[in-house]
């Protein structure tokens, strides 16, 4: 923590790690950024919030990011949970066709947030299909889900151990899986 020294304007977490699968402890983590120092909080929630329900109100998160394909939904859709007054400060990286309300020679009044941000077609059919993949994780019996996931982990470490390894060098080795959590 002694980077918060340093009063960063942004801190971005990680929420659980897509190398090793360790859960960090972002509850804990977030306080100590709280009490240190006023940066924003962005929290990456990708590969998480496929096992887990997250609320941003008790985390205190200003930016949550998680990507659907994550979540069993179709690919190419991100998402960005934001704090309304910190969303309304930014400005677009793109402009495109239905992100404002008016343009005229003295300038364009942006649409409202979420609006502002979407610029040309948006990925109705893909969006849909987010909503499907929702419904479907939601639907799922969260402890058995759980255990699952644990009985998996299991069943890879004990036929993992029990391969034996005849490659000399470690650099043409791959991993096979996360092994924290299980």
């Amino acid at each position: 923590m002694k980077l918060l020294l340093d009063r960063p304007k942004v801190v971005a977490l990680t929420h659980c790690s897509n190398v090793t699968g360790v859960v960090h402890p972002v509850e804990e983590l977030i306080a100590e950024i709280r009490a240190a120092c006023d940066a924003t909080i962005v929290l990456d929630a990708a590969q998480s919030l496929p096992h887990q329900r997250i609320s941003v109100r008790e985390l205190d998160v200003d930016f949550m990011a998680f990507s659907m394909h994550k979540m069993l939904g179709p690919t190419g859709v991100g998402c960005l949970f934001g704090r309304s007054e910190l969303l309304a400060a930014l400005r677009p990286l793109t402009v495109g066709g239905g992100m404002v309300d008016w343009v005229d020679l003295d300038g364009s009044v942006d649409r409202r947030i979420p609006f502002k941000f979407e610029t040309g077609t948006p990925a109705i059919a893909s969006v849909i299909g987010c909503a499907a993949a929702i419904r479907y994780l939601e639907a799922l019996d969260a402890p058995q889900r759980h255990q699952h996931e644990r009985e998996l982990c299991a069943a890879l470490r004990s036929s993992a151990s029990r391969r034996t390894c005849t490659t000399r060098s470690r650099r043409s080795r791959a991993s096979i899986g996360r092994w924290t959590n299980c």
